[in-house]
């Protein structure tokens, strides 16, 4: 333990001991020694004298560490503010205008609006024929159809109680917040801009004052994070991200700013020089601060670092020190055979300002930002999706069938020429005309070498055609997307056959897949640690959650266990057993890994149609092992396992009828043998 000591003759030290002792630092030219007193059943630390002729000794305190934050005044914070905007809209912005173009393209528009109105002047055909967006629609069908779910799995002899609480409590959290909805819009971020982003936060009301997390889909766009290349954020100082909000909710969020943000009645804030410098100053460089009849709100946050130390005692003993004195670090090393590590830490400030104003200021007390990142594709702090590589192909389809359109309006049946001399008389000029496409028709003429001479109108060039379905397969391979997964074809293959062209398909959006899942995973380490705060608050509320899923699960007759319980939520020994677990357990260090699924999409997919190819060759493969890894809605699968299990129970029902007759059989020829042999004698 270190701890230390109390005041005594104007001096304290710090103290250090085990079960055996230990020893105090050298403060004012002395130590002390510590002593271990056994004491009814207990030990009791005692700090010895100096000596006889110094007697003095010292009690036993807690140390309490004074983490000190920086305090900034309001124009400090906003110019601080705009710095960080600055640095990150410089950081993102090629990537940004590359995701901005990228979601044009998808949603629609793809013309140039100058080229657009020239074609348009000159009555041309400007056709938008949206292959990327029904390419990407396959994509983002074929993610909903594979979702996964958060899992927290023992390691070898860990803690499977704890992973079990974990799993039923996230479920919980996560359903509220319409999760795999929202998973599903970041992962169509990504895969469009190139990034999409999660938001994290504890949400509260009058009816629940502890609350709960959140997890949604910010947008992309409306985040700026300063550099980094960690996915985790680990290396990255900050961010700023915008809202809008109209006056009138402003005076609502922020009742007691009112009088600072609108003044007087006026629409013109106070203070405004702090405000009008930065914002002209960012628009200049095309940052969007201001909309019609909304104000902007930024909230940045930074960490602000400090150092702290790791102290080793005898090789063996650890301990971690943030917020303590310096002066108390430096006399740690009186302690022989100590060792001393500068380390790293780091606070996150909070600042929220709105229009002239600092509508908040405050420090997090977690370690993580509320934002997380998911990318497609980054290098050199560059990000992108995968319809940057599609938009000149896409320009060209569009141009191609804009001119196919063209050709289509100039193209024209044959005609005819003919002089004045040609026919007898008008008459029989018009009834030539009226019958010429007639078959077998006659004309009256005046000289037979004078006849009408046709004229072939223009034929339509094959080539173009040929174009738009090279153009159109080009976009499937670019994108990693064939016509199997569309649905298209396969109509005389084998499921087996289609599934692995499927997945030789995927390998090319695998990374897309892979990145989700990592930040799905991290996800579900930050809910571990947001778990335990709000499980030392309120831990009556994990449990009445284990209790409704354990009602659930026995309604449906399914086995229902915490650990190595089954649990049984009528019997109190068991209650009581999970109550003293969520009191008494940290969750942070449980032993466990966070898995969003064993496998990636194209991998189970893989595996599922080797699988299948295995039984179809007669191998044992149970049919339960094969539904729960296919690739079909998770409530499908529940219902089909639940179908196999009730028909093994009625086959093993049915077995130990037939076993059972079988030996009544055999009890009642023993019987009528033994009475036989009876009535012999």
């Amino acid at each position: 333990m270190l701890t230390k000591t109390s005041i005594n003759n104007d001096h304290y030290h710090l103290a250090y001991f085990n079960d055996a002792g230990g020893i105090t630092t050298t403060n004012d030219g002395h130590y002390h020694n510590v002593m271990a007193v056994p004491m009814e059943n207990e030990l009791v630390f005692v700090i010895m004298p100096v000596s006889e002729q110094d007697p003095h000794d010292h009690n036993i305190e807690e140390y309490v560490p004074n983490i000190k934050n920086k305090k900034k005044d309001d124009t400090d914070i906003i110019k601080r503010a705009y710095e960080i905007y600055d640095e990150a809209l410089e950081y993102e912005q090629a990537s940004l205008d590359e995701g901005y173009e990228a979601d044009e393209y998808y949603s629609n528009n793809q013309w140039d609006t100058k080229n657009k109105n020239d074609l348009e002047d000159k009555d041309r055909a400007c056709l938008t024929v949206n292959l990327i967006e029904s390419k990407f629609d396959n994509l983002f069908g074929y993610q909903r159809q594979n979702r996964s779910e958060l899992n927290y799995l023992p390691t070898e002899g860990g803690d499977q109680a704890a992973c079990d609480i974990m799993r039923i409590w996230t479920k919980n959290v996560l359903e509220l917040c319409y999760y795999q909805k929202e998973k599903s819009k970041v992962f169509e971020d990504l895969s469009i801009t190139g990034k999409g982003v999660y938001n994290i936060y504890d949400y509260r009301d009058k009816n629940d004052i502890y609350g709960r997390p959140v997890v949604e889909k910010f947008n992309w766009d409306d985040v700026l994070f300063l550099p980094h290349e960690k996915e985790d954020l680990s290396d990255c100082d900050g961010f700023v991200k915008r809202k809008w909000y109209t006056k009138n909710k402003l005076k609502a969020m922020w009742p007691d700013k009112a009088d600072t943000l609108f003044s007087g009645g006026s629409d013109k804030p106070k203070g405004g020089w702090v405000w009008d410098r930065e914002v002209n100053a960012l628009k200049k460089k095309g940052a969007e601060l201001t909309r019609e009849n909304e104000y902007m709100v930024l909230e940045i946050q930074e960490k602000e670092y400090r150092t702290s130390y790791s102290v080793i005692f005898n090789g063996q003993d650890g301990y971690y020190l943030d917020g303590w004195k310096e002066s108390d670090i430096k006399s740690l090393k009186s302690i022989p055979d100590t060792v001393l590590i500068p380390l790293t830490d780091y606070s996150i400030r909070v600042s929220i300002i709105a229009p002239y104003t600092v509508l908040e200021d405050y420090y997090l007390d977690e370690d993580y930002f509320s934002l997380l990142p998911v990318y497609a594709k980054r290098r050199n702090g560059r990000y992108w999706g995968k319809v940057r590589g599609v938009v000149g192909l896409q320009d060209l389809i569009n141009k191609t069938y804009s001119q196919f359109i063209d050709i289509l309006n100039k193209v024209a049946n044959y005609g005819y020429y003919y002089d004045q001399n040609t026919f007898i008389s008008k008459k029989e000029e018009e009834a030539w005309k009226n019958n010429v496409s007639s078959p077998g028709f006659t004309a009256k003429v005046k000289d037979k070498n004078r006849v009408p001479v046709k004229e072939e109108g223009v034929r339509f060039p094959s080539e173009i055609v040929n174009a738009i379905a090279l153009f159109n397969n080009t976009m499937r391979e670019f994108l990693n997307i064939n016509v199997e997964m569309q649905g298209q074809d396969g109509g005389t293959q084998s499921g087996v056959v289609i599934r692995q062209k499927i997945t030789q398909q995927l390998l090319g959006n695998d990374y897309l897949f892979d990145n989700l899942a990592f930040a799905e995973k991290y996800l579900g380490r930050i809910l571990i640690k947001k778990f335990q705060k709000l499980n030392k608050a309120n831990p009556q509320r994990v449990m009445r959650l284990i209790i409704n899923q354990a009602n659930k699960d026995l309604i449906n007759k399914k086995p229902f266990n915490i650990g190595e319980i089954e649990f049984d939520p009528k019997d109190e020994l068991h209650v009581m057993a999970i109550m003293q677990l969520l009191e008494n357990s940290d969750f942070e260090r449980m032993d466990a890994i966070v898995s969003d699924s064993p496998y990636s999409p194209s991998a189970m997919i893989a595996t599922y149609a080797m699988l299948v190819e295995m039984a179809g060759r007669g191998e044992a493969i149970p049919v339960s092992a094969i539904v729960k890894i296919a690739p079909i809605p998770e409530a499908l699968k529940q219902e089909i396992l639940e179908s196999i299990q009730m028909q093994s129970q009625t086959q093993q029902q049915s077995e130990q009828s037939k076993n059972d007759t079988e030996i009544q059989k055999t009890l009642i020829a023993a019987q009528s043998k033994m009475a036989g042999k009876g009535q012999m004698q």
